[in-house]
């Protein structure tokens, strides 16, 4: 990018802190201290760091959406020479849609659960379907008013594009982003949509109006590699075909070495170095950074030795399931299936039940790990879920330590609950608001009635956050106040607590950033080794899953279609579905197999 255009987004000295509560007016914390950078029209800039460092705070005040959350700003954010931090509310919902627009870390959680996910890309399309008045005076009225006036704002600005017209942008709009029948899609509810889907969902709103600036924060992090390729393919062509500059946030420096030219890494609310994504990647001068890229896993890192783990499952707390026998798996599932009526749109075409697992079969022993891989939709989190019980098999047989799962009941079904532990994928709904951290890890510990003393369940709780990689500290804090990462970390905490025999992971790692999911990887090798702890493992990270897991199983359509070895999976795969996922790992032209090296 040539020096001699004028950059889009200039951030000059950037600060923003946050007030705590009970502190008085000198009780702050400091999220963003000191960060500069510029970007230019049609540059992608990729911000990287652990979690907490910033990164979200950032773009989130670029966007202009901390104020609403008592923060002190300070420092300027020019977008085409006009800062942002000295324009109202008002102004600022003028300038989002057209002029800059953000793709959310967690789509879920973005969309409107109530709507079909046309009528809010309808809604965005009209809102912003001309600019706002700019010319009229700022009102000061009470917050009620203020939110009727912006509702009489958008009114005024849908006379500009028709229900009908705006219908058929949304459409085209799907179909641009790869949403297949975009034409029934649109009536869809965003929790009739799998992972891909609605993020495809959240970038088409965001690029509806075509906007100079593109925000995305963590667009991949909960995405398969193939649809996460898709993805990425599919930002890179709108970036070249609408001359964006993209300011990608994300915690996965191949993505990074896929979409952006430059990139700054963020420590501690500060920008530590920045620079080409080449010159970054091949010869980083700050220490932070070289650790970074040491602790993101490759293709060809050395595997991990194999332990040798003894079986526990405390056989002699009550209610426990009995022990593996030897030579006996902890787990088996055989001929597995599941099938759920349709609804919504999918009701309208068809009657049959969906088949979201059809025949899956495989063996788990005491402190083996077992990967399950596959495109989104492909029925890896529902066999994670018939084999907790979360849901009931149509037909098949699951046996946990020789028992029939499907036919426990009360206090044999609570020990299996025990015995088996779930990491869900996402933490911010799996974690009660309204209780503490620690409330939230000290769960199990009642619900098991293991530990009484209320002295001694704290004291166990610090010891399970700080194995973790959080504070014991954090104990009094609410999942709000916690990144993505922290979240995932109070979650495995929490399944760690009951100390099982069984851990059903699903995307654990999907939310953390490359140093602190090497601290976890870690920790559940040592767990393995220590404590006989078996792993099913599902992820999208074909590197992760390498690392972790003894054999790997490749789901495609409800079905394994292969299961293998590590070794033999990842250096001679049989199958074609394998291998498009193998290639499909990003990097552009540095793939996990160089990155880091």
């Amino acid at each position: 990018m040539s020096a001699a255009v004028a950059p889009l987004l200039e951030v000059e000295d950037l600060s923003v802190a946050f007030p705590l509560p009970g502190r008085g007016p000198a009780g702050r914390l400091e999220a963003v201290r000191g960060v500069s950078f510029t970007l230019r029209p049609g540059q992608a800039l990729g911000v990287v760091g652990e979690s907490g460092s910033g990164k979200s705070v950032t773009a989130l005040t670029a966007m202009g959406l901390t104020r609403r959350d008592g923060a002190q700003l300070a420092g300027r954010i020019r977008l085409a020479g006009r800062d942002l931090l000295e324009l109202d509310d008002r102004q600022m919902r003028s300038l989002r849609g057209n002029e800059l627009a953000m793709v959310f870390q967690d789509p879920l959680a973005a969309l409107n659960p109530l709507q079909r996910v046309g009528w809010q890309l309808v809604e965005a399309l009209r809102a912003h379907a001309a600019p706002a008045r700019r010319d009229a005076p700022a009102r000061r009225d009470a917050p009620g008013r203020r939110d009727a006036r912006a509702r009489r704002d958008v009114l005024t600005r849908r006379d500009a594009l028709t229900r009908r017209d705006a219908r058929a942008r949304a459409i085209e709009l799907l179909d641009r982003v790869g949403i297949p029948e975009p034409g029934r899609r649109i009536d869809a509810y965003p929790h009739e949509l799998s992972g891909g889907m609605r993020q495809r969902v959240m970038i088409a709103m965001a690029i509806a109006n075509e906007p100079r600036l593109l925000i995305c924060d963590e667009p991949t992090s909960a995405l398969d590699v193939t649809v996460q390729a898709q993805i990425l393919t599919l930002l890179g062509e709108l970036q070249r075909e609408l001359g964006m500059a993209l300011l990608l946030i994300t915690h996965d420096l191949g993505v990074v070495a896929e979409l952006a030219d430059d990139v700054a890494v963020m420590r501690a609310g500060r920008i530590v170095e920045d620079g080409p994504t080449r010159e970054i990647f091949d010869a980083p001068r700050e220490e932070y950074t070289r650790a970074l890229l040491r602790a993101v896993p490759r293709l060809d890192d050395p595997l991990p030795d194999r332990a040798s783990p003894t079986p526990r499952l405390d056989p002699g707390a009550p209610g426990d399931l009995p022990p593996a026998g030897p030579g006996q798996p902890l787990l088996e599932v055989r001929a597995l299936a599941k099938g759920f009526a349709p609804r919504g749109i999918l009701a309208r075409r068809r009657h049959e039940p969906v088949r979201a697992v059809d025949g899956v079969g495989f063996a788990l022993a005491p402190g083996e790990a077992l990967g399950l891989v596959g495109e989104t939709g492909c029925g890896k989190s529902t066999t994670a879920r018939l084999v907790m019980r979360l849901l009931d098999a149509d037909a098949g047989e699951i046996r946990f330590a020789g028992q029939d799962v499907t036919a426990l009941r009360g206090r044999s079904l609570a020990a299996l609950r025990r015995g088996a532990q779930m990491v869900f994928q996402d933490p911010y709904s799996s974690l009660n608001p309204r209780r503490t951290v620690g409330a939230c890890v000290a769960e199990p510990l009642v619900v098991h009635d293991l530990q009484h003393d209320r002295a001694a369940r704290r004291r166990r709780v610090g010891e399970l956050l700080e194995t973790v990689g959080l504070a014991a500290a954090d104990a009094g804090r609410y999942p709000y106040e916690l990144s993505g990462g922290q979240r995932q970390r109070v979650a495995l905490a929490r399944a760690l607590a009951p100390g099982p025999a069984l851990l059903v992971a699903d995307e654990p790692v999907s939310a953390l950033d490359v140093s602190i999911q090497a601290q976890i990887l870690a920790l559940l090798q040592r767990l393995r080794r220590d404590l006989g702890l078996a792993l099913l493992f599902i992820s999208h990270d074909l590197a992760v899953v390498r690392q972790v897991c003894d054999r790997v199983a490749v789901m495609q359509a409800g079905r394994i279609v292969e299961l293998a070895p590590r070794e033999q999976l990842y250096e001679r795969p049989q199958h074609p579905y394998t291998r498009a996922l193998l290639a499909a790992v990003p990097g552009a032209g540095r793939d996990r197999r160089t990155i880091g090296a």
